[in-house]
């Protein structure tokens, strides 16, 4: 049994029964609505169709802090696959890193480094503005690899940089600058082509500031045999 929604309500593939996302935005927040059927075995031998309806806000994004320091840092790859940082961490020694761009769109970097013989991938997390990696946070993401050089800072231990080979275009150096001393609203007052300004607007982050779940409604069907 199908149970109406919205009629601007999109409809995304997933693997559980249907989904439906919708979004909306103000001049403070960004808000995503998800809506789940589920199905529930009720003790009569009937299932209930329920339909929870989550609502997800969001601060307004922000461009990643400091992007022109990030870029600068030798040890700092730009975007590079996980297969990648493997093939080139493999067999350096106990404390070698390397900072790339995360594979999740809800993270902005990923560090890769070796451990006890082995290469491990931690996403640079970010919570009340700030950033963090284990037990430590911080406001950029070069204060890390500061903290995280002394052999008893925490589990992790990040002690040997590993330089990029190849040196960043001028676009993406001319855009860590501008990133650096600009805010994300503002982007869209520059005189640049959208696709430029698409392009300065990549490095971004936002933040979840309020989760509510509700039951939107219930309906019963039969299972049939």
């Amino acid at each position: 049994m199908d149970v109406p929604l919205p009629e601007s309500v999109q409809k995304v593939d997933c693997q559980e029964p249907a989904t439906r996302l919708e979004s909306g935005s103000s001049d403070s927040s960004h808000t995503v609505h998800i809506y789940a059927h589920r199905r529930c075995l009720k003790p009569d031998g009937t299932f209930a169709l329920r339909v929870v309806h989550s609502q997800i806000d969001y601060n307004m994004p922000c461009l990643a802090p400091d992007l022109q320091a990030v870029s600068n840092s030798s040890f700092y790859w730009g975007r590079m696959s996980y297969y990648e940082a493997e093939a080139q961490l493999d067999g350096k020694p106990e404390g070698t890193f390397l900072l790339r761009d995360s594979a999740q769109n809800e993270h902005l970097f990923t560090v890769s480094f070796r451990q006890h013989d082995s290469t491990r991938h931690v996403r640079v997390k970010l919570w009340n503005n700030k950033f963090s990696i284990g037990m430590f946070s911080a406001n950029t993401v070069c204060e890390f690899f500061e903290h995280y050089k002394d052999p008893n800072s925490d589990s992790i231990m990040l002690t040997i940089p590993l330089p990029r080979r190849n040196p960043f275009t001028l676009l993406d150096l001319c855009r860590a600058v501008i990133c650096t001393y600009m805010i994300y609203d503002d982007i869209k007052l520059l005189c640049l082509p959208s696709a430029l300004r698409e392009y300065l607007r990549e490095y971004h982050y936002t933040q979840k500031s309020r989760v509510r779940t509700f039951e939107v409604e219930e309906s019963t069907e039969t299972e049939v045999y």
